[in-house]
């Protein structure tokens, strides 16, 4: 029952991600191939394409290969070819495509791949704004597992502007588990990221949960 369930979850899935990346285009065709390494400034491109081929689909000559094996591997090379496509898109259609990604929670895709496919695809982004509207999807999709994504916000290679966003998401999400990774920014060489961190200890120390 467990392997049923299994597969029709994953052909749901990959349903799902077909019909979002394929509703999603805009001026630019998103043409083609977990990620979270920084590409370059001029074309944001995922290193798993560069780095990792993608998987052959198992055929019948290979009899000990389970129809639920089958069925990962399609939909990982499906999801495989959507961040590619999602970093050769232009900035308005990557706009498009993450600001759409929560949507399919309400067609069954659990919230938690929603939240990898959203942090995979903050990596890749080098765009302030869009990196800045995927840490507030995030934060829409309600989910306990976003805080690992949303953290990356703060680092200090991210630009100013996203390291404030992810302090104010932070706050807002309210979830305490935040403010082992707020107290360094205390010591920030920057006065408002120190200030911004300050209101959100105090906030979540206060009225988290």
């Amino acid at each position: 029952m467990a392997s049923h369930f299994l597969i029709w979850k994953l052909v749901g899935y990959l349903a799902a991600v077909a019909i979002l990346f394929n509703g999603c285009r805009r001026v630019t065709s998103l043409t083609p191939e977990r990620a979270v390494d920084l590409a370059s400034p001029s074309a944001p491109t995922s290193s798993m394409a560069d780095d990792a081929p993608a998987k052959a689909t198992p055929t019948s000559d290979n009899p000990k290969v389970t129809a639920a094996e089958t069925i990962s591997i399609e939909v990982e090379n499906q999801l495989r070819g959507a961040l590619t496509r999602y970093g050769a898109a232009d900035e308005e259609a990557r706009t498009d495509i993450e600001e759409h990604i929560s949507q399919l929670a309400d067609a069954g895709v659990a919230k938690r791949d929603l939240v990898t496919m959203l942090g995979v695809m903050f990596g890749m982004e080098n765009s302030i704004s869009v990196k800045c509207s995927i840490l507030n999807e995030l934060y829409y999709l309600e989910d306990p597992s976003v805080l690992e994504y949303v953290t990356v916000g703060l680092l200090a290679n991210q630009p100013l502007d996203v390291r404030d966003e992810a302090i104010s998401v932070l706050q807002d999400i309210g979830d305490k588990r935040a403010l082992p990774y707020l107290w360094p920014l205390l010591t920030d060489s920057d006065e408002n990221i120190r200030e911004e961190a300050q209101d959100a200890i105090d906030w979540l120390a206060t009225r988290g949960r």
